[in-house]
Order: C-alpha cells, then structure tokens, then sequence
C-alpha cells in the first residue's frame, strides 16, 4: 500500500521542489518597450521617416502631446517630447507602448 501511494504522487529530485510555472513573455512587446524608453531617454536617435508627411508629423505629436499632458496630470512629472517627431512607425508604437507600459496611460 506504501508503494502505490509513493507512485501516484508526482515524484522530484532532490527536495521535492516544484519549480514555479514560467509567464509567456511576449517578446516583441519587451523589445518595442525598451526602443522606446531609449528614445525617449535619448540614448539613441530616432531613425526616422526619410519624407515625412505633414499629417504623418501633426498626428505623431498630437498623441505624443496627449500623453504628456495625461502623464503630467497622473504622475505630476513633466515630460519633453518634441525631439521625437517624424518617427518611423515602428519608433512611434515603441514609444507609445512605453509611456503607456511606464505611466499607466493609453493614447
């Protein structure tokens, strides 16, 4: 009876430690969160569009302005944006996924 008991328990090496379940990381949103913070930081400079558009540009800091002022009223903490304009597409959802990751806000 001592020996079907010790089989039906789930056995481990050495302490019986289970180890914890591992969280599905997703990594192209770690990668996007990191560009972000370095541009944002001005570690590196944005690559940018080669001809950007004027609306592409009005609309980049219309939500990159938007998401200052919410930081600002959340976290009382004041950010400049304006060395990010005409980012590529990439560089702008990166930097929104870090403000928005960083300070608790959504576009």
């Amino acid at each position: 009876m001592l020996l079907s008991l010790a089989l039906a328990l789930p056995s481990f090496a050495s302490g019986s430690y289970s180890p914890p379940k591992r969280r599905s990381i997703n990594t192209a949103k770690v990668e996007l969160y990191h560009l972000g913070k370095r541009l944002i930081t001005k570690r590196i400079a944005p690559t940018g569009v080669p001809q950007p558009s004027k609306e592409l540009v009005t609309q980049q800091l219309r939500t990159l302005n938007s998401l200052a002022d919410k930081i600002r009223v959340k976290n009382l903490k004041t950010l400049q944006l304006e060395h990010l304009t005409a980012l590529s597409q990439r560089e702008f959802d990166a930097v929104v996924t870090y403000l928005s990751t960083r300070y608790g806000v959504r576009p």
